[in-house]
């Protein structure tokens, strides 16, 4: 909660972007949220990208292809590990504590 006297600096500052430079007073007023990376789109596309990649990297078998499908599916799962949706389970249930 902002105390009385950050409102006021809060809204000249507001006032000041306004008159400075209304589209930018306008898109920060408008509150749009930037676009998360961390989609169950982009996690899927990534995991899809990496199979089809070490799939084709284990058939032709160049290993630059097979590395590159170990840096996808890495980035893949570091995107599932830290999705901000996750909820987070105790792994040690209450009653055995």
């Amino acid at each position: 909660m902002l105390s009385a006297r950050e409102q006021r600096q809060l809204a000249q500052v507001e006032n000041w972007f306004a008159r400075t430079d209304p589209a930018l007073a306008r898109s920060l007023g408008a509150g749009r949220e930037c676009r998360r990376v961390n989609c169950p789109a982009v996690r899927a596309g990534l995991a899809v990208a990496a199979a089809a990649a070490l799939a084709v990297g284990i058939v032709i078998g160049p290993f630059l292809l097979i590395f590159l499908a170990c840096l996808l599916l890495s980035a893949a799962l570091t995107l599932h590990v830290a999705r901000p949706d996750q909820t987070r389970v105790d792994p040690i249930p209450p009653v055995l504590r």
